[in-house]
């Protein structure tokens, strides 16, 4: 099976490239670089730019597409360049992967969104099927929601391509390097004998969801899967009044920490895996963002229910690994 990814060189893109080829599929990968990643050929692209962005899944032409490409940082959150660059890239760019897919007459197409876009007002657990819960006004987070909403809408007019969105919790495990999540830096910094940081105050108490990458692909390797069996889930088969269908699932934890416990966890797992131990972590304290929810849970029973069983794995379980890749990567 031919399958296509965007933001092949990030962590979820690189991670679906490997799962594919392991299923014995042709993943074809998106970047803004051309070359060899594993398995995948890269073509090096701007998703901004329609054209090539038609021309690359038209001679792909593939039956999956997976859309993971995003910017998530702004450079200069007062430079309305990088605001604009953030818009065009997580909304005009989703917006023609969307349009080339299903020029391209591809059959599945799963988008990979966040639970990010939930704002303030949420009632938890979030629901992956109401609408009510977008009110969060980071630029991120509201380009993330705006890029789900034109997935929803093309998913409510389309009768050929059958589309998921994946609304997933803060994802961990080998390869990350971003190292401004809190798993991969606070690796690095207790590898390299530096204190780690932990956020106090109501930020730092905010309880948030884990979730391995093994069990991230899973979840979307059978959303396409589910995908290329039915235009819509089967707990769907008649639409709602209006435009937005949900075919959104959380890809949620019922593992859910405190920064200071994620910290903690790291912390343990490097002296028991490296023998290394680490002083004690800078703590700073931070508000809350205007937009930010303290606490932040999933509701993941439509996931259950597709899947049939979710058991996703802990930190705790898969730290050892995880700190052991690190170790290994930054010793080369």
């Amino acid at each position: 099976m031919r399958v296509v990814v965007s933001g092949a060189t990030g962590f979820i893109g690189n991670a679906l490239g490997a799962a594919h080829d392991l299923r014995g599929d042709y993943p074809t990968g998106i970047a803004t670089r051309s070359g060899v990643l594993g398995p995948m050929q890269l073509d090096g692209l701007d998703i901004r730019d329609a054209r090539a962005v038609d021309a690359c899944i038209a001679q792909a032409r593939p039956e999956i597409v997976y859309h993971c490409a995003a910017l998530s940082t702004l450079k200069d959150p007062r430079d309305l360049q990088n605001i604009a660059e953030m818009i065009q890239t997580n909304v005009i760019g989703t917006l023609n992967i969307l349009m080339a897919a299903r020029r391209s007459n591809v059959k599945a197409f799963v988008f990979v969104s966040s639970d990010k876009q939930y704002g303030t007002h949420a009632s938890l657990p979030v629901s992956d099927i109401s609408d009510d819960t977008f009110a969060n006004g980071g630029l991120y987070e509201m380009t993330k929601a705006w890029g789900d909403q034109l997935a929803r809408l093309l998913a409510g007019v389309s009768d050929d391509m059958s589309i998921r969105v994946a609304r997933l919790v803060n994802v961990h495990g080998p390869r990350d390097l971003n190292f401004s999540r809190i798993i991969p830096g606070t690796i690095k910094r207790c590898i390299d004998g530096t204190p780690a940081r932990v956020t106090a105050g109501p930020a730092g108490a905010a309880l948030r969801e884990y979730i391995h990458i093994s069990d991230v692909t899973n979840a979307l390797l059978a959303l396409a899967d589910d995908a290329l069996l039915a235009t819509r889930p089967a707990d769907l088969e008649v639409a709602p009044s209006g435009m937005l269908v949900p075919v959104a699932f959380n890809i949620g934890s019922p593992h859910r920490h405190t920064a200071s416990d994620v910290v903690a966890l790291v912390r343990k797992s490097v002296s028991e895996t490296l023998g290394i131990e680490t002083p004690e972590p800078d703590v700073a304290a931070s508000p809350a963002g205007a937009f930010e929810p303290r606490d932040q849970t999933t509701d993941t029973s439509r996931l259950r229910s597709l899947l049939g069983h979710w058991e996703p794995k802990g930190i705790a379980e898969t730290l050892p690994t995880t700190v052991g890749w690190y170790a290994s990567a930054m010793a080369d």
